[in-house]
């Protein structure tokens, strides 16, 4: 084990939670980084950022589990964040209705040569004239 991997096994012991081991994040930062690229999204820097929190906030959810298990919560967690990115951006309220998420999703799916995905992760500086 080197000094940066120790350093993190460290860390983790004292917040609690233990890292997810290197076999799972592999693998499944590909899946959950190809899930991403599927939904539209294009910059590879954003993926792989988003695919790892996502996988470190399954990790946090699950604990100890199977690969299968962590795939399946970081996958909902992608669907949570994509969600939530695409009401921001069309101005939708919270609320426990998701029938409106799910039309705008499916809308911006069948567009999907149309918007950028990205757009919905990286806030806009301009403003319009």
């Amino acid at each position: 084990m080197n000094q940066a991997q120790t350093a993190e096994r460290l860390i983790s012991i004292k917040s609690g939670t233990a890292a997810p081991p290197v076999s799972f994040s592999g693998h499944v930062k590909e899946r959950v980084m190809t899930y991403w690229r599927r939904i539209g999204l294009t910059d590879p820097a954003l993926v792989e950022s988003l695919a790892e929190d996502c996988l470190s906030r399954a990790w946090r959810r699950i604990g100890r589990g199977s690969e299968e298990e962590l795939l399946r919560r970081a996958l909902e967690e992608v669907q949570r964040r994509f969600d939530h990115a695409l009401a921001r951006a069309m101005g939708l309220p919270p609320s426990k209705d998701h029938h409106p998420i799910a039309a705008a999703r499916a809308a911006f799916l069948l567009a999907k040569n149309r918007i950028s995905a990205d757009s919905l992760f990286i806030p806009c500086d301009s403003t319009p004239d």
